[in-house]
């Protein structure tokens, strides 16, 4: 009895760890098998830098980033975005009606749209594609086991008590945490450890819907385990590859006060001429209102140029009136002498009066250019989704719009 037993159980044994190989294998062998096919490439097209970027650029590491790294961002974002349409979707739905397989399929159509927009345009960059393939082998995992099991399991639970216990409450805090977290630091770095401490801590093991109550407690302890586990694969694989200046931008910007570094989140690395200079701003979340902020300031700086050169050109027109009515009165008087000594001077005359017309014209005109001239942009870097032209960071115009 005792041998049969251990024969059952040693095939069980070999059984299961056949099939974890084989999954291993599987998750290995199909994120491998979609780079290959859609994202790899060993032809690109050179491009050159400007001699412009290049002089001034040339002695800053890290101003020149991977043209490629700017389209590959969009599926990193998808699981952010992803993320926060879950936290607010369980905010009044059950969990079982989130479309968890679609989100799956979104994924891999946009990381395959951004292999499109950069396969054979940039070389490979084979540790971008790693962490993408790793993030997107989780993802996938992640919704294709809480879809089976939310449509299954849960929606059982769901019919027999309801979806407002202690647990349920507790995992949609957890999962604005995370959406909130994944705009700053990727997701591995989330604690799940922690939250499955606080799970047993701060909910009572008893009380309303007491089925649905312990089917969600382990639910989500065995949830955040998984994931806890998962991401601590990925840490020990992504952060020798990644370095700390990774987490910040190089940006060229000009004609910009130096007030702007009195915000500490701006630093400036070299300056390029009088009023330029090549600055670092942090990356994800905090780039957009740091740049719409430099942005407003130059519009600023741009209006007041406007006003001063727009009452310098009236206080020009102004001064020049007086002195030519002047000029005119005293011309005036001495025309009628100036006749009566002959047309010659008469005609030198003449010759004179248009002379300070066109000087009266030309200050106007001045004061009009001066009122409307354009004013200078500011430049900034990896701002959109575009093929630089030097393969470069991107040497953008803010106020241009985007390409379609």
């Amino acid at each position: 009895m005792a041998r049969r037993i251990r024969r059952r159980f040693r095939i069980v044994l070999v059984l299961t760890v056949a099939f974890v190989a084989v999954l291993g294998l599987a998750a290995v062998a199909v994120p491998a098998r979609f780079i290959g096919g859609h994202c790899f490439s060993v032809r690109t097209q050179p491009s050159e830098r400007s001699p412009e970027i290049v002089r001034a650029t040339g002695d800053v590491s890290g101003y020149l980033r991977k043209g490629s790294a700017t389209f590959l961002t969009l599926p990193e974002w998808y699981v952010v975005y992803s993320a926060e349409e879950y936290a607010a979707f369980v905010k009044s739905h059950a969990p079982s009606r989130f479309p968890y397989f679609a989100a799956i399929g979104q994924y891999w159509r946009y990381y395959s749209a951004a292999c499109r927009a950069t396969k054979r345009v940039y070389a490979f960059d084979a540790s971008t594609h790693l962490i993408l393939a790793l993030t997107g082998l989780g993802f996938s995992v992640d919704n294709t086991i809480k879809g089976s099991y939310e449509n299954t399991v849960g929606v059982v639970t769901e019919g027999i008590g309801f979806y407002h216990t202690e647990e349920d409450v507790f995992a949609r805090r957890t999962a604005r945490q995370y959406a909130e977290l994944l705009h700053t630091v990727p997701w591995y770095d989330f604690p799940f450890e922690g939250r499955l401490e606080a799970l047993w801590r701060e909910t009572p093991l008893w009380g309303l819907d007491v089925i649905r109550k312990w089917e969600r407690r382990f639910s989500l302890s065995a949830e955040y385990s998984l994931k806890a586990t998962y991401a601590g694969i990925i840490r020990l694989g992504t952060h020798p590859i990644q370095q700390p200046q990774d987490l910040v931008i190089h940006a060229w910007i000009a004609e910009t006060p130096d007030r702007i570094f009195d915000d500490d989140r701006i630093r400036k690395i070299k300056p390029v001429d009088a009023r330029s200079s090549i600055v670092t701003i942090p990356r994800h979340e905090a780039f957009t209102p740091i740049v719409i902020g430099l942005v407003k300031q130059v519009d600023r700086d741009g209006a007041e140029r406007s006003r001063r050169s727009a009452r310098h050109g009236r206080n020009l027109a102004e001064g020049a009136a007086p002195d030519q009515s002047r000029r005119n009165a005293d011309r005036g008087e001495s025309a009628r002498g100036l006749a009566a000594r002959g047309p010659d001077r008469a005609d030198d005359t003449r010759r004179h009066d248009r002379t300070h017309l066109r000087v009266l014209s030309r200050l106007l005109k001045r004061a009009h250019l001066l009122r409307w001239r354009p004013r200078q942009h500011a430049h900034r870097t990896e701002s959109t989704a575009r093929v630089p032209p030097s393969s470069a960071a991107s040497h953008l115009d803010p106020f241009e719009q985007p390409a379609s």
